[in-house]
């Protein structure tokens, strides 16, 4: 079956993302006037495939105090173009994907946090596709691949050694895997030291593996962060590790997989009591090898970019972007929109 169209335009995205955060910071009541920091951007593996398995983002080492709760819903909007393959592999990736996270995080008292958020996904054919033409052409950094083949395809297509892991061709909806975070704060930050936490996930598979939503396994995973205030400016670091259960659809194929460290950091700048800005990088070795691709196996590097803005005493409104800087591994672009409130 030829991959199929689907309706794109770069308005649908923007549109649909206002009427959420605006219409949301207008229902959700606001009980918090405290200057609580910014949130970063949740820079997470976006590449469609490697966003199955758990991840660690970076975020802040300070943990909610006790009954306090913050909710957020991010969208982030996330392109992909790879094609590879030679005799019976082949590997192809051309589709985009609208990823809406809901979470929520409650403060437990004594210095302890959980946390849990549920992404619903869109594969289909996007709004990225021209203005990304439009910026490689500018920088003369066009991608092949876009001078040669339709806008708007949905196509996610993997054979590796022993057979066919995965095939898709056609617009798909569905909720992704559920995931938990336990958070405790180890060290409180001094004049000498930074705030420390530590951190245990799991992933359970509530998404189809088939459509790409899950990975079919349950994954754990375990880190820490640090996180220092100078000033206007406070810098984050975070460093993990995730061991990934199973994946079906690449296991059958012939792919193995292995444990992933991560690690990143982050600087994030008050340039006015309601303005924050970010600069973020992220490292993320992939769980996938063996798989005959290094789409799939090809270590990742990213850089991020955030702008947040403070529209209520107890609402943040964030705005981001995600660059890739290993093509093969990762999505092209993605942007991201992202709303936190904080209750208590």
């Amino acid at each position: 079956m030829p991959p199929r169209r689907a309706p794109a335009g770069l308005e649908v995205f923007v549109i649909r993302s206002a009427l959420v955060l605006g219409a949301l910071s207008f229902v959700v009541p606001g009980v918090v006037a405290d200057d609580a920091a910014a949130p970063l951007l949740p820079e997470r593996q976006l590449h469609p495939v490697q966003a199955t398995f758990l991840d660690l983002p970076t975020e802040s080492a300070v943990v909610l105090p006790r009954g306090a709760f913050d909710f957020s819903v991010e969208l982030a909007e996330t392109n992909s173009l790879n094609v590879s393959g030679s005799g019976a592999l082949r590997f192809e990736l051309d589709l985009e994907t609208t990823r809406t996270t809901l979470g929520g995080r409650w403060g437990l008292g004594r210095g302890m946090e959980l946390s849990a958020s549920l992404p619903v996904i869109r594969h289909w054919g996007g709004v990225l596709d021209r203005p990304i033409e439009v910026v490689e052409r500018a920088f003369n950094e066009l991608n092949p691949l876009r001078e040669t083949r339709e806008r708007g395809l949905v196509r996610a297509f993997y054979r590796g050694p022993d057979g066919v892991g995965f095939a898709l061709d056609d617009a798909e909806n569905g909720i992704g895997d559920l995931s938990l975070q336990f958070k405790t704060r180890l060290r409180a930050a001094t004049e000498r030291g930074p705030e420390l936490a530590l951190r245990i996930a799991a992933e359970l598979p509530t998404g189809d593996e088939e459509k790409l939503m899950g990975s079919g396994g349950v994954d754990l995973g375990l880190g820490a962060i640090a996180e220092w205030r100078r000033g206007r400016s406070r810098f984050v670091g975070s460093a993990g590790v995730v061991w990934v259960g199973e994946a079906e659809i690449l296991e059958r194929a012939g792919a193995e997989l292995r444990v992933a460290p991560r690690a990143g950091l982050a600087w994030s700048w008050r340039a006015s009591p309601r303005v924050a800005l970010a600069l973020q990088g992220a490292y993320y070795r992939s769980p996938i090898e063996r798989s005959g691709f290094a789409e799939l196996e090809k270590n990742l590097a990213e850089i991020a970019a955030n702008v947040s803005y403070r529209a209520r005493d107890d609402l943040w409104l964030s705005f981001g972007a995600i660059e890739n800087l290993v093509v093969e591994s990762g999505a092209d672009f993605s942007l991201v929109m992202s709303a936190h409130w904080r209750l208590r």
